[in-house]
């Protein structure tokens, strides 16, 4: 086919003739060709739009860089409060802190020792007047002053009351005011009773016990006339031992004997006192940042144990049931069965350390009534690789954690790895050097003082029983 070069008009083979785009159709193909470079080709503000987006994705990087490193930096700055907080502690202050324990230890024990701590006890005072003052911030009612308290902050908020600091006007010392409503509490089922009654066993059960190892409870503004209940406690500025828990931070094995050692001595006060905390766990036990000292606190669900051998007996389970001891775990649907009170109290401290050790509790499940079926049938799993302990601290906690109430450790068998009397010479919760000792019923030798002596003791147990058998 031939072409002109001008007009584009062409022949066919056969003669025919077509006539092709020419002039005007050449000039309307380049502007369709032009129109679509131009759609191709970005305009200058579609060129400041990606500009943006690049910066945008840019500047996100950045900030995600940022963000991440500001978080390792609170991290670093978490470990490094929890270790000044908890772990910080000079040769010098630590032999102080021996001594402190061997002194109270050496008070707190014996019939003759608690009489004069009895004499030297302050009582709680007990007022039927309350004078409050109130100032009006963003159109609420604060609370300023309750009679001789002038209340500077707020500490926290419960389901049942509010803390506040204060500081008494005559003595300039600081307290913590617990103010409760008893319309609220009254409402409130817990149990067979409400927990109005379950307040009124806590101011009773903190009137009989007196240790620095236990929060102290100093005067009850009760008032008729008002709707509160003011409480005026021992104040605690260290916060409680479940920060470490929820920060996932480990603490060193000192620390933890630290901590196990006061929270003994505090517990060892409670059943003398004839007392079973029976809810014990780290949101419960507070840390003290001038003595440097463990205290245990809340006495909501604790009671009053009778006299003679079975007097610590209880019936119905109460406090966290992720504590609960497998005595405490059955399915009796009756309430007739009954468990040692301070047994429980030793297991549920034996939970307490192995959180702090490995950061989770020994049973987990989805479900209350699941959780209960799992620590009344299953063993405790200690994963040994996550926190590296000395021997001496996996015995005393494998003494804790024992199902049978009757092979678990007591107060009384800790004193062997609590060393805290005169004849020991570090009374910081340290073993002595192992002995062997053949005191099991099989014979077999015992490197271990704990476990020899509470062998001994079941030795003799099953020594009697058998003994009454045959007569």
């Amino acid at each position: 086919m031939k072409f002109c070069c001008f007009c584009s008009l062409g022949w066919r083979p056969n003669g025919g003739r077509f006539r092709g785009p020419g002039w005007r159709g050449w000039r309307q193909s380049s502007q369709q060709a032009a129109s679509s470079e131009a759609s191709v080709r970005p305009v200058p503000d579609q060129n400041r739009a990606a500009s943006f987006i690049q910066a945008v994705v840019r500047g996100n990087k950045v900030r995600a860089a940022i963000k991440a490193l500001m978080a390792q930096k609170q991290s670093q700055r978490e470990e490094e409060q929890i270790r000044e907080k908890y772990e910080h502690e000079t040769p010098q202050e630590h032999k102080q802190s021996e001594d402190a324990a061997l002194k109270i230890q050496s008070i707190f024990r014996g019939h003759h020792s608690r009489e004069e701590v009895a004499e030297l006890r302050v009582e709680v005072r007990t007022t039927t007047r309350a004078t409050t003052r109130t100032k009006s911030i963003n159109e609420r009612e604060v609370l300023r002053q309750i009679n001789d308290y002038s209340v500077s902050a707020l500490l926290g908020k419960g389901s049942f009351g509010i803390v506040y600091k204060a500081k008494h006007a005559p003595t300039k010392q600081v307290r913590a005011i617990k103010v409760l409503t008893r319309s609220v509490l009254r409402r409130k089922r817990m149990g067979k009773g409400t927990a109005y009654d379950s307040v009124l066993r806590e101011i009773v059960v903190m009137k009989h016990i007196w240790h620095p190892n236990v929060v102290r409870l100093f005067e009850v503004i009760d008032d008729p006339e008002h709707d509160e209940l003011y409480l005026v406690m021992e104040f605690v500025d260290g916060g409680d031992l479940l920060e470490p828990i929820k920060k996932k931070k480990f603490t060193n094995e000192d620390t933890l004997r630290r901590w196990m050692r006061d929270s003994v001595m505090g517990l060892e006060h409670l059943h003398n006192s004839g007392v079973c905390h029976r809810d014990i766990k780290p949101e419960n036990i507070l840390w003290d940042k001038k003595a440097k000292r463990a205290k245990l606190a809340d006495f909501g669900v604790s009671t009053l144990c009778g006299q003679g051998r079975a007097g610590d007996y209880v019936k119905a389970s109460h406090g966290t049931p992720l504590f609960f001891a497998p005595e405490m775990s059955g399915d009796d649907k009756t309430g007739a069965r009954v468990y040692s009170g301070k047994a429980a109290d030793c297991w549920a401290l034996g939970v307490c350390l192995y959180m702090w050790m490995y950061l989770k509790a020994p049973f987990e499940a989805p479900t209350v009534h699941m959780l209960l079926e799992l620590i009344r049938e299953s063993e405790v799993v200690y994963p040994t690789h996550v926190y590296k302990a000395s021997d001496s601290l996996m015995e005393l906690l494998r003494g804790l954690l024992q199902q049978k109430p009757i092979q678990r450790l007591r107060v009384k068998d800790m004193r062997c790895a609590f060393s805290r009397t005169h004849s020991r010479p570090h009374p910081a919760m340290r073993l002595s050097t192992p002995r062997s000792r053949p005191c099991n019923p099989t014979g077999e030798t015992t490197s271990s003082p704990i476990l020899a002596r509470k062998s001994c003791r079941l030795t003799r147990i099953s020594q009697r029983a058998r003994w009454r058998g045959t007569s």
